[in-house]
């Protein structure tokens, strides 16, 4: 018997794939050129991301690779929209996107489409814009966009606008992020059959007058999904999260997260609100563990009168109402000074039961001591943090805790040595080389200016501090690093 070819089955289904290409542009703000003379490779890139933008074949995807330095020249709002699109810094720091203060958004898809793509940032520092992201538009069925942003620096009005109609499907993803919000941080509005996810980790948002994140459902089959880990959540003049749950499904999960500061400034506010506007809409469900509620309004606006459809379990609070329930204890997580470094008494201190979140905000593993520790920031013997963003040219709060007394070393430099001690390599301006000594409250605390010098934006530091313990052992604090970037 004969068998048959089956290479016209292959031929058909070579013809009927849809193979996507990918255009890969570099953009350098300080030797590019925007015409077509120039290639957009390494040796001959483009000025403007615009103009990478424009150049790439429709239906391509597109990744643009920036060069360091500071992108001003840009047509604002860069549309974002026509296809799948990576915008990275070569060295992540050291590219600044700078709208100006009166640009609406920096990017911006205005109409969501099936023509519509995903969109990819990485690396980028962003100073000034009203948003820095504005996603408005409708979709048809099953249409799906994906956004995603990790190790962006950004001081804007608000990080990403997103106001979703029709029937489409928004993922949003935000990592190793800081933001510095003058409104709020993330505004999220699903309305008709829109489903909207969110997912935030590791990562900083503070200062706005308005909320932290501000999420509405409106119309009865609108969706809402929002996952947030290992985040800082701060000083926000509002809720540091509000969920208006005005449509179909809204759920929250909060899980090892700071929520201090919020809502402070502006009676009747708290950490986190979960409303809906009229009694037939769903009232938003909430998962919330593991997480310090400090210095704020209040933990939870109206707790007492929530219905019971949440789950609210080893939280460190400031509302004696929810103490005792699901394991939430109230007290003070002695931050050793504005950072959120907890202090050795800290009540949040090997008070979680184990099986949470392997990592901490820093990256460092959790429950090395055989306990676990609430909130973003897993406690070691020998604990280091900073505090605000690395700008160039500014101040960061260096603090310690530890043994009430001790003394110890803090190095710095830009290379390290896993398992061991930093391999110190000095930096520009001194190493700060600092022998300093832990109080009797075992903290310690130190401002340290970042040299303002341009070269420095992107290279990333690293500092750890070395103890000594009670059995004569040396003890290393985890590591941190920070990526300065260009001040705004």
């Amino acid at each position: 018997m004969r068998i048959p070819s089956i290479l016209p089955i292959f031929s058909i289904l070579l013809l009927t794939t849809n193979v996507v290409s990918q255009d890969v542009f570099h953009v350098d703000p300080n030797i590019g050129h925007d015409n077509r003379l120039a290639s957009g490779d390494a040796t001959e890139p483009f000025k403007t991301i615009t103009y990478a933008v424009a150049r790439s074949a429709p239906g391509n995807a597109l990744e643009v690779l920036c060069h360091d330095g500071s992108f001003r020249r840009e047509t604002w709002p860069i549309q974002v929209g026509l296809g799948n699109i990576t915008i990275r810094a070569i060295n992540p720091g050291a590219v600044l996107i700078e709208p100006g203060a009166t640009a609406g958004s920096a990017m911006s898809n205005f109409d969501l489409s099936p023509a519509s793509g995903d969109l990819t940032l990485h690396g980028l520092t962003v100073t000034g814009a009203q948003k820095f992201v504005r996603v408005i538009g409708g979709g048809s069925s099953g249409h799906h966009v994906n956004v995603k942003m990790e190790q962006v620096t950004v001081a804007a009005g608000t990080l990403i606008h997103v106001k979703l109609s029709g029937n489409a499907r928004l993922n949003f993803d935000l990592r190793l992020s800081d933001v510095r919000a003058a409104d709020s941080a993330l505004t999220i509005i699903a309305e008709d059959q829109a489903h909207i996810k969110v997912n935030v980790q590791r990562s900083r948002l503070h200062g706005g007058s308005d909320h932290g994140i501000h999420a509405e459902a409106i119309g009865p089959d609108a969706q809402l999904v929002f996952n947030v880990e290992n985040t800082v959540i701060s000083n926000f003049g509002q809720h540091g999260i509000q969920v208006i749950g005005g449509g179909g499904p809204c759920d929250l999960t909060m899980n090892s997260c700071n929520l201090v500061g919020n809502g402070v400034s502006t009676p009747g506010k708290a950490a986190i609100s979960l409303v809906t506007p009229d009694p037939i809409s769903q009232y938003p469900h909430a998962n919330l563990f593991r997480n310090i509620f400090h210095a704020n309004g209040g933990d939870i606006q109206d707790f007492a009168l929530m219905p019971g459809n949440f789950s609210f379990e080893t939280n460190l609070l400031q509302d004696t109402a929810a103490d005792g329930i699901g394991g939430n204890i109230v007290g003070d997580p002695d931050f050793v000074g504005t950072t959120m470094i907890m202090g050795a008494n800290s009540l949040a201190i090997g008070t979680a039961p184990l099986g949470g979140l392997g990592h901490d905000f820093n990256g460092n593993l959790r429950a090395l001591d055989g306990r676990g520790d609430i909130g973003a920031f897993e406690h070691v013997p020998y604990n280091f943090g900073v505090d605000g963003q690395a700008f160039l040219g500014r101040t960061l709060r260096l603090a310690m805790s530890g043994p009430p007394g001790h003394t110890f070393a803090l190095l710095a430099g830009w290379e390290r040595s896993f398992g061991t001690t930093l391999g110190i390599v000095p930096m520009a301006g001194g190493n700060p080389g600092v022998i300093g000594q832990l109080d009797l409250n075992g903290k310690w605390t130190t401002d340290f200016g970042l040299p303002a010098k341009s070269w420095l934006a992107g290279n990333t530091v690293y500092f750890q501090a070395v103890g000594r313990l009670e059995n004569g052992n040396n003890s290393l604090s985890q590591v941190v690093e920070i990526t300065p970037t260009f001040s705004p």
